[in-house]
């Protein structure tokens, strides 16, 4: 199993930046947040790389729930601990 979550930001990527190309109106990308290969890996902004591996805090279950909420338009006040 392999889980993905990115957040669509402005700008370009910091890795991205060169004195050659130039950008044209508004840019955004999809930044990479989060990870799971049965671990959950975070991005560290301060750090510019993932944590360590960890055991996540919550299940598959859990996420399945979050995906159809998001799906739905429901993320804006929902809790994902009260089903």
């Amino acid at each position: 199993m392999f889980i993905e979550l990115s957040e669509l930001r402005g700008g370009v990527p910091r890795n991205w930046r060169s004195r050659r190309d130039s950008v044209i109106g508004p840019c955004r990308y999809w930044h990479e947040r989060y990870r799971w290969v049965e671990m959950e890996e975070a991005f560290d902004d301060a750090v510019g790389e993932f944590t360590p591996p960890a055991v996540p805090d919550f299940t598959f279950e859990d996420l399945s729930i979050f995906k159809n909420q998001v799906k739905k338009g429901e993320n804006d006040s929902v809790s994902l601990t009260n089903y």
